[in-house]
């Protein structure tokens, strides 16, 4: 449509064509007045009342959509800030959404469902605080097994070096000290490994070591036996118990599984809740694709009717009718079929010729389609990334994976995949806090951006301090090489992290895994073939690398 053509009104073009003849066709033209006058009435009704019903449900829509990723920031959070500000913004999403619908009285079906998903939000949310809760007491447990090393190696090496006792009891002393420290290093490692069956393990292993150090104190000097014994029992008071680690430890895990169970139940609400208003929206599209062609049909049932009720005078309305039915019912008609063209996932671009209320509506339902099309790329590109790095997620790289390893299996390619880990990240997050650490993994990435060598290397965050690398058509020799290059980097990059058991500034572990031809392996199995590398190269020391 030009900008300078001159405005042509429907309602007035419909008035002047049949006031002219009024005077001489005074029924034909009340008749005609009628059918027009409703055919006004259909299109203000869209106009005013389909096309923002259409607005509403697709803003709600959209809130919904938004629902899912806030859940999942507020499942995935691991600090107070970042639970509040997930959860603040939930309750903005469900505010707005709760406000739209009371203001425009929406099916109550709807409203219920909305109830229920705040209902299922809260008690997420509770799940979230009581998780944190647990970190926290957890972390202070760590802390009071590092005090208690800290003792162990105080007393071992100022006090037991000055016992009396024989060979025997030297040797006895000695390994009471040793299976402490074992007590306290197995107790350490089930604070990062996630399986239960582990962890329950570990906590029998260690109430029978317990019960084996009473022994050994025996043949500790009198003066001394007080001493081990306290440590003895500190440590069983730490361990064990109804507040022991490995009972808070074994319902942290309990505890995880069902924020993640309800995050997924949350999740599943409010996907039902966006088909509902989905169904809503498909509903008023309905309508308004209907309203349109009923009025298309009575305009051509009123042209027909008025040909033959007055054949007299057909002459002098044949031109008004061709006029009508060129003007306003093929491009109706015309504006129905590409209505539905659009609905039916057709890329096309409604175009309607002229500058009436006919071509408003196709400019408004071109413009708001294009919005709605433009939110859901937005949308689908947001669940693809992470929020921190700014990097492919986990969801991105499960899809590129599995297509580069179909495209390996294809053309008889290699692929190899890096999961890189950063070294003692958790100990940089305690001593620096969460925002240094969140600056921290930024940098890493833009580390780890700058090592790629070729447009089709792939880089995602795999989850907290962990990165995968997909490198196509590259074997084991030269995933070393680009690992030692990436190495490399980090170590040039010298981000300082005193507080590292290794070196004063962060390292990497990395763990290999190699897709060679006809290799029977799926996603899941060669990402296993990468965890069990990189914790590989955890055990032996750390900043190295190792192939599975």
């Amino acid at each position: 449509m030009k900008k300078n053509e001159k405005r042509t009104s429907v309602v007035i073009i419909i008035s002047l064509l049949f006031i002219s003849i009024v005077m001489l066709f005074i029924m034909s033209s009340a008749l005609s007045y009628l059918r027009l006058n409703e055919f006004q009435s259909v299109l203000s009704k869209i106009t005013n009342n389909s096309i923002p019903n259409i607005l509403r449900s697709a803003k709600i829509y959209n809130k919904i959509n938004e629902l899912t990723f806030l859940t999942e920031s507020l499942v995935n959070a691991t600090s107070d800030a970042a639970h509040r500000i997930a959860y603040q913004k939930i309750q903005t999403r469900l505010n707005e959404i709760e406000q739209v619908i009371t203001e425009k009285k929406i099916d109550s079906s709807v409203e219920n469902q909305l109830n229920g998903l705040m209902v299922e939000v809260s008690s997420l949310n509770v799940l979230v605080e009581q998780r944190l809760i647990l970190n926290q007491i957890l972390s202070d447990k760590a802390q009071q097994m590092f005090h208690l090393y800290e003792q162990l190696l105080l007393y071992s090496r100022e006090e037991l070096k000055k016992t009396t006792l024989g060979a025997a009891g030297q040797h006895n002393t000695h390994i009471w000290a040793l299976k402490y420290s074992e007590l306290l290093i197995n107790s350490e490692k089930s604070l990062t490994i996630h399986r239960l069956q582990y962890v329950r393990k570990t906590e029998k292993s260690t109430l029978k070591g317990l019960n084996e150090l009473e022994p050994y104190i025996e043949f500790f000097p009198v003066e001394k036996q007080p001493i081990a014994k306290e440590l003895t029992l500190k440590l069983k008071k730490l361990l064990i118990g109804d507040n022991g680690l490995f009972a808070l430890r074994i319902e942290q895990l309990r505890l995880i599984g069902r924020v993640r169970g309800r995050g997924n139940f949350v999740k599943n609400i409010a996907d039902d809740f966006a088909r509902v208003v989905d169904f809503q929206l498909y509903k008023t599209n309905k309508n308004v694709i209907n309203e349109t062609g009923n009025t298309s049909k009575r305009i051509s049932k009123q042209t027909y009717l008025m040909v033959v009720s007055f054949i007299i005078i057909f002459i002098l309305l044949f031109w008004v009718v061709f006029f009508i039915k060129n003007r306003f019912v093929k491009r109706l008609i015309g504006l129905n079929k590409q209505i539905l063209a659009r609905l039916s996932g057709k890329d096309i671009s409604i175009d309607i010729t002229g500058n009436d209320e006919i071509a408003d509506i196709a400019n408004s339902f071109n413009f708001y389609a294009k919005q709605i099309e433009e939110q859901k790329n937005t949308l689908h590109q947001l669940s693809m990334t992470d929020g921190l790095t700014g990097i492919a997620n986990r969801r991105s790289l499960d899809e590129r994976l599995l297509q580069e390893l179909n495209r390996a299996k294809r053309n008889q390619l290699t692929l190899s995949i890096l999961l890189i880990d950063i070294d003692y990240f958790k100990l940089y997050n305690d001593h620096y806090g969460h925002i240094a650490g969140d600056d921290c993994l930024k940098q890493v990435t833009k580390i780890l951006n700058s090592c790629k060598q070729r447009s089709n290397d792939f880089v995602a965050r795999y989850g907290g301090e962990e990165f995968v690398f997909i490198l196509p058509n590259t074997d084991v020799d030269g995933a070393k090489k680009f690992a030692e290059n990436v190495k490399h980097k980090i170590n040039k990059g010298n981000i300082s992290h005193v507080y590292s058991k290794l070196v004063p500034h962060i390292t990497l572990s990395f763990g290999i895994a190699n897709y060679r031809c006809n290799d029977d392996v799926d996603v899941d199995a060669i990402l296993k073939r990468a965890d069990e590398a990189l914790y590989q190269a955890k055990n032996n020391g750390r900043n190295c690398i190792f192939t599975f």
